[in-house]
């Protein structure tokens, strides 16, 4: 489709260093080592990408298909919806940048999409990409090896497994381990050069070392997704009696797993962790977001503002209280609860229309492009379960974008009469690449601050977490240096309330009342539904007994997590210390039907209450 090899090898460059310097790239220094520099990444990518997409729109509009045209335009549609989702959201910024520690805004998914089209321009089969996604994951997957064996050249502040590779999180590895074995599967069973299958082999070693070392149940499913479509293949190319036995014995045993997760037959001790449960909790609060914000959602990548107010009693009797969750841990929940049910619906179509496309183009293709067809489509479909399960992390979802592309690209047959050399937006290409230079010089610095901006953070206060800080340096001198290395280092160029929030409770276990004030109200407005700050600030009048103005605070807390039990017995001593017995009384009532016998907070109210006459 492109005018000159040049141009085709060169996108395909774009393409390939893009989706592996994202998953590969991180910085140990900084407080969120991963999405940041991924989305810095992502970007930049996407932005080389844009002018050969822009230049080469006119030929791929005259020469698909009327289906594939209205594809493009839900995708289109799509991310007018997540940037009006963003706008019109309490938090704009966020929206546009995605939630700290995640970056699954507007500007991630108009990365994401930027690439899907420029892989629908440059590639034709997608063996290419598989064999990129083979190598890429052969070095996360050697060095969560290694980071099993304890021969990690990085030491991480990490609570989880240590199998993390590039991903910060061995969900996230492991999954990625598993949609990998997909690549080298197919080399190993379709791949004439000798020395790819060599490689392949010892890939799916570590691909299988991180599956098993991470202990990740979920990977196990993304991993026996993206080995089973080439291997029956394979089987099918032999014996068709063998494939039919195969495939069903493969359906049955699949059924029963997946009924294991659910803690129903003979794999759920195997299978079904206490942890799907709490996801099942995440799924309902997301589902409720979208039923209550049904066209625009709650804000793009803003779940966690809206979490507590839409989880359920049970999920905070599973757990406890303090449990928070920013994602709902379901790509599709995630997308209707923060964007709404149109752009659920068009992100769905143009989701699953890769696999029914890539399904259909099987029977009209050579052995050699079903066979990489087969293997994308089982990478993908791999995604699609890790979907389903988990977050949406840039590192993972970028080749879900790239193989959903390629599968959908490989069913559409272009018009190759149609195309014209003197294509009337060829004229456009470098006022486009103009704009995209000018885009990246706009947003990389501004990504590259925040990055900056966090390692400086982390190198002051990274240390001193507020559950590990203490009250502080004892010292009064070496006190005052902390203090304003703080303030020194927070400055102006503060990007994320997040930062606010974190050293407004450091100053609060440090004791420094007024600080800490004037930090957690500062955090109220950037983002008026911190649950977090009006907490604070609640429990540091509290503490200098202030009840009434702790009051306020607290009654907005529970406006944001009404279901919030412990809070409600906060609330009805603090009504009990100013005097007004009648409104204690209604909170204790809460509290005693909500709140389990056995905890510590019914024991609590139960001893106030039966001063004050309450019935149980």
């Amino acid at each position: 489709m492109l005018t000159s090899k040049f141009e085709l090898r060169l996108l395909q460059l774009v393409v390939v260093a893009t989706s592996a310097l994202v998953t590969l790239m991180f910085t140990s220094k900084a407080i969120d080592p991963f999405t940041l520099p991924k989305l810095l990444l992502l970007i930049v990518g996407a932005t080389a990408a844009l002018p050969f997409v822009f230049r080469n729109l006119g030929t791929l509009f005259r020469t698909i298909s009327t289906g594939s045209k209205l594809f493009l335009f839900g995708l289109l549609l799509f991310l007018l919806i997540t940037l009006t989702s963003a706008l019109t959201s309490q938090n704009p910024v966020n929206g546009i940048w995605g939630e700290y520690g995640r970056s699954n805004g507007f500007l991630n998914y108009l990365g994401l999409a930027i690439l899907g089209v420029a892989t629908f321009f440059a590639f034709e089969s997608p063996r290419t990409l598989i064999i990129s996604l083979s190598f890429v994951a052969f070095v996360t997957n050697v060095y969560g090896v290694m980071q099993h064996n304890n021969a990690d050249f990085i030491r991480w502040n990490n609570p989880f497994n240590p199998v993390i590779t590039t991903f910060g999180n061995p969900n996230f590895a492991a999954a990625f381990a598993g949609i990998s074995a997909g690549g080298y599967i197919y080399l190993l069973l379709f791949e004439k050069e000798r020395i790819l299958k060599y490689f392949s082999f010892f890939g799916m070693l570590a691909a299988i070392g991180v599956v098993v070392y991470s202990e990740v149940t979920q990977a196990l499913f993304t991993f026996a997704t993206s080995i089973s479509l080439p291997i029956l293949l394979w089987i099918f190319r032999r014996s068709k009696a063998i494939f039919l036995i195969t495939s069903s014995l493969g359906t049955v045993l699949g059924v029963i797993s997946i009924l294991g997760v659910f803690r129903i037959g003979p794999l759920s001790e195997l299978l079904g962790k206490s942890t799907f449960i709490y996801r099942t909790d995440y799924w309902l609060a997301g589902w409720k977001m979208m039923l209550n914000h049904p066209w625009l959602g709650v804000g793009a990548d803003q779940y966690g503002n809206y979490f507590q107010e839409y989880r359920t009693l049970e999920q905070i009797n599973r757990v406890n209280a303090a449990v928070m969750a920013n994602n709902a841990h379901n790509v599709f929940i995630q997308i209707g609860a923060t964007v709404g049910v149109i752009g659920l619906i068009v992100f769905l179509i143009f989701t699953i229309s890769p696999i029914i496309s890539g399904i259909r183009a099987l029977k009209t293709l050579s052995k050699t492009h079903q066979e990489s067809l087969v293997a994308a489509l089982g990478i993908f479909l791999a995604y699609f379960i890790q979907a389903t399960v988990s977050i949406d992390h840039i590192g993972l979802s970028i080749w879900g974008w790239l193989f959903g592309a390629i599968c959908l690209r490989t069913s559409v047959k272009f018009n190759t009469n149609q195309v014209n050399k003197k294509d009337k937006y060829r004229g456009y290409s470098k006022v486009t690449l103009a704009l995209g230079l000018i885009g990246t010089l706009i947003i990389s610095p501004i990504l590259i601050q925040k990055i900056s901006f966090d390692i400086r953070m982390n190198n002051v206060v990274g240390k001193l977490w507020p559950s590990d800080a203490g009250n502080g340096p004892t010292d009064p001198s070496e006190r005052q240096v902390a203090i304003e290395s703080i303030l020194s280092t927070y400055g102006t160029k503060n990007y994320d309330p997040q930062y606010t929030l974190f050293i407004a409770k450091t100053f609060r276990n440090w004791n420094e009342k007024d600080l800490a004030l004037t930090f957690a109200q500062e955090v109220l407005t950037r983002e008026p539904r911190s649950f977090d700050a009006w907490n604070l600030i609640a429990s540091i009048y509290e503490n200098n007994n202030e009840i009434q103005k702790a009051l306020s605070y607290r009654l907005k807390s529970i406006s944001l997590d009404p279901n919030n039990f412990e809070l409600k017995l906060l609330v009805a001593q603090d009504y009990l210390s100013v005097g007004d017995s009648n409104k204690s009384r209604d909170y204790l009532a809460q509290v005693l039907r909500d709140a389990p016998k056995s905890t510590n907070v019914y024991q609590s109210a139960l001893a106030v209450a039966e001063k004050l006459n309450v019935k149980n």
